[in-house]
């Protein structure tokens, strides 16, 4: 169990609430958010950045979800090297592009990888977004660091209180 009979915690990074269903709850902390994602899954070239509008008028945030589809390098021995790559998460603010977050990802991996950034702090609607690649792209089988936009999450903040219902909330640490 995550908690034993004195409610001390047996597992880190593990986070449960739960409400009864009572008419008059509060809302469940570290749920206050709604959203919806669109999908993308393209990848994105050193020089091509993708951008896409968004025009939703009662967003909060936005959630960036990009990553590599492996990222390795191998000498011509067959030894398998860490790599990194560089990408730029850009809004457009009185028309010109700011950088919002600026990701490196470094590592190992012969399988996809992904990873997400929320920006708030949104100008007015519409706006335009974009994933902007830095590092240059691979020529070479020996080096393996494509990278993809896999989706953008439009973000709602709200409180409900879900009066009458019995819910229980469960956050997990990726770590």
């Amino acid at each position: 169990p995550v908690l034993d009979t004195e409610g001390n915690t047996n597992i880190s990074g593990v986070t449960v609430v739960f409400r009864a269903g009572e008419q008059e709850q509060t809302p469940p902390e570290g749920f206050e958010s709604s959203g919806s994602e669109a999908v993308l899954g393209t990848e994105v070239k050193y020089d091509t950045p993708i951008t896409r509008t968004i025009t939703s008028a009662n967003i909060d945030r936005l959630r960036f979800t990009f990553g590599v589809q492996a990222l390795v390098e191998t000498t011509s021995k067959g030894d398998r090297n860490p790599s990194e790559v560089r990408l730029l998460v850009q809004i457009q603010r009185n028309g010109g592009w700011v950088t919002e977050k600026d990701i490196t990802i470094k590592g190992k991996t012969t399988s996809q990888y992904l990873a997400s950034v929320v920006v708030g702090n949104l100008p007015p609607r519409p706006f335009n977004i974009r994933m902007r690649r830095m590092t240059p792209d691979s020529t070479t089988d020996q080096l393996q660091n494509k990278t993809l936009w896999s989706s953008y999450t439009e973000i709602i903040d709200v409180k409900q209180c879900y009066p009458n219902t019995a819910l229980v909330g469960v956050q997990v640490d990726s770590e």
